[in-house]
């Protein structure tokens, strides 16, 4: 049973993710993309969650990602702002 835990959690938080509209990328499975009017990217590593994504859009992501039961399971526990030129 342990043994099969990834693969539910996978599943779920693939089903929340996919119902705000990401989608995964061909070549990397872990890889999401949301395209709005600015584009959106979260990469899955086991129990890691890294979002990419315009600043108007990062805390509407949190807010949809702490809504999921499986996602309080990733730690989003803080936001980096990086301003490129």
């Amino acid at each position: 049973m342990l043994k099969q835990a990834p693969l539910k959690w996978n599943k779920a938080i693939n089903a929340h993710l996919h119902k705000s509209n990401f989608t995964p990328t061909k070549s990397d499975l872990c890889i999401y993309l949301h395209h709005s009017h600015h584009l959106a990217i979260m990469a899955l590593y086991t129990n890691d969650c890294i979002i990419i994504a315009h600043q108007s859009k990062l805390k509407d992501f949190k807010q949809m990602a702490s809504q999921s039961r499986t996602s309080a399971k990733l730690g989003c526990t803080s936001i980096c702002s990086i301003k490129i030129q």
